[in-house]
């Protein structure tokens, strides 16, 4: 399996055992923004398995390739984070270009384990006003970007750095 940048250089080579199917083969990588492309080649005998579409035979030794394209989401910054009037919270993030949307998740959890509520914006927005805080509370508030993929699949970028408002008017 070899995993290719946008402008075909290689970026990762991985070997999956001829008894793919009885042995584990994972490899984490992290990727940048952008359109990366992955290439699986098989024996014909492995071609059932694989979506026809996508397959093409190379002719040499009854081996396929099929290729599939991945797309990744840039990850946003909280630009600010203040409190406002009336049990408020707003949030001001930089935009993300190809941005379908964003999510932005607040709690009072640090960790985001409970409590945690969700909010959506949509791409052209910007900054986002968090109601029905309790008043005295510290708020911790993250946000990502997503994009639909041509499958109509929700690819999501990863989360901010978490920031923290304490609300006191």
């Amino acid at each position: 399996m070899t995993l290719y940048r946008s402008n075909h250089n290689v970026l990762e080579r991985m070997n999956i055992a001829e008894n793919y199917y009885s042995s584990a083969c994972s490899k984490e990588v992290t990727l940048k923004s952008g359109t990366y492309y992955i290439e699986i080649a098989g024996s014909e005998a492995y071609k059932d398995s694989w979506d026809p579409t996508k397959l093409k035979n190379t002719g040499v030794n009854n081996m396929g390739v099929v290729n599939l394209k991945i797309t990744t989401v840039k990850k946003t910054k909280i630009s600010k984070l203040s409190n406002v009037k009336g049990k408020k919270a707003q949030v001001t993030y930089n935009k993300v270009s190809n941005a379908k949307g964003y999510e932005i998740q607040y709690s009072t959890d640090k960790k985001f384990k409970k409590g945690v509520k969700v909010k959506k914006a949509n791409a052209k927005t910007t900054k986002v006003t968090l109601k029905k805080l309790t008043k005295g509370k510290k708020y911790y508030v993250r946000v990502r970007a997503y994009r639909v993929d041509e499958d109509d699949n929700r690819v999501n970028g990863s989360w901010s750095e978490a920031k923290s408002v304490k609300i006191t008017k």
